[in-house]
């Protein structure tokens, strides 16, 4: 089945414009906070350490069930973790916010190519994955301006509100396309 993915596309360029303040705006965050490079270093490790250690659980449930209910848990549980680092702006605060997103991102990390799969013919998949990929890359190229400039102006609370605000776009935009096309079939 083929179908337009221009709508999900989006979504994840969203998602990737939320996600990648974890490479701009928030360390820059984090040493306006007093945290030393040292400790931002040591706080952004528990990502790579989580990352490794649940990862191999996530390609098996990215395919145990439907997609749609991992896609807007991976959208709020990544906004949640970005929203709280408006409030707990401590070492130990940061860390935990780092967790919280980090889950959302070890769910999220195979669902696109999953979804793909699904929706893209045989002919098609390739495009479909390289424009997936290419509002990744969007978002690195997006993020960073936007993000720093959001931090300076608005603020470390009100700009990671607005992080954790957009996700919940995401993932209410995922629920409004689900009405359109299949997120996966239900368990049998």
């Amino acid at each position: 089945m083929q179908l337009p993915i221009a709508p999900f596309i989006f979504l994840n360029f969203l998602l990737a414009a939320v996600y990648l303040q974890c490479r701009s705006a928030l360390p820059v965050d984090m040493a306006d906070h007093g945290l030393s490079a040292s400790t931002v270093g040591l706080a952004l490790s528990v990502n790579g350490i989580l990352v490794v250690v649940l990862q191999p659980f996530a390609s098996h449930f990215a395919g145990s069930s439907r997609l749609l209910p991992k896609f807007i848990t991976a959208s709020v549980v990544i906004g949640l973790g970005f929203f709280l680092h408006g409030f707990w702006n401590s070492q130990i605060g940061y860390i935990c916010s780092i967790a919280v997103w980090t889950l959302g991102e070890v769910v999220l990390a195979p669902l696109g190519s999953s979804l793909i799969a699904i929706w893209a013919g045989a002919e098609e998949q390739a495009t479909h994955q390289a424009a997936y990929f290419f509002a990744w890359n969007l978002g690195v190229a997006v993020s960073a301006p936007v993000g720093l400039w959001g931090l300076e102006y608005l603020g470390s609370t009100i700009f990671w509100s607005c992080t954790g605000a957009l996700a919940l776009i995401v993932a209410l935009g995922h629920i409004v396309l689900a009405n359109f096309y299949p997120y996966g079939e239900p368990d049998a």
